[in-house]
């Protein structure tokens, strides 16, 4: 019983060392519309909830094609503080560093609008951290991910 006990620390020590951030349970809050356009909150400290989300707005600005009935592009902007990085994914994509630095996945942009037809739902996947400012080569060094 030892040797097994000692065997599933190593093996829990070994996939520590190999993660690269955690997905944080019900870390993403739809704030509703706001006057910006939709907000969407992230939590970035997981340790200390309270007042530790950044988040971004998709703000209403047309109809593509214009002929549309209904408004179906968004401007993406960012809350400017810690930052998350917002990408459009499919569902069950697995979202990590590696992904990510591959390029693999649209990311969402300043000062870009983007299309988002009524009745097909689309899927994000979220990067952020827990620092104090968004990181300059946007890696954050204790990354979430969501």
């Amino acid at each position: 019983m030892k040797w097994f006990g000692i065997i599933g620390c190593v093996f829990c020590v070994i996939f520590r060392v190999c993660a690269q951030g955690y997905i944080v349970p019900d870390g993403v809050i739809f704030s509703g519309f706001q006057s910006f356009g939709y907000e969407v909150d992230v939590l970035h400290n997981p340790t200390n909830p309270a007042n530790n989300y950044t988040g971004f707005f998709l703000d209403p600005n047309g109809k593509t094609p214009p002929t549309s009935p209904f408004v179906n592009t968004f401007k993406f902007d960012p809350i400017v503080d810690v930052g998350v990085r917002v990408f459009l994914v499919a569902p069950n994509d697995p979202i990590s560093l590696q992904p990510i630095l591959s390029m693999n996945y649209t990311e969402l942009t300043v000062p870009n609008s983007y299309v988002f037809n009524g009745g097909t739902p689309f899927f994000v996947g979220l990067y952020t951290g827990n620092q104090q400012f968004a990181p300059p080569n946007g890696i954050y060094s204790d990354p979430l991910f969501g």
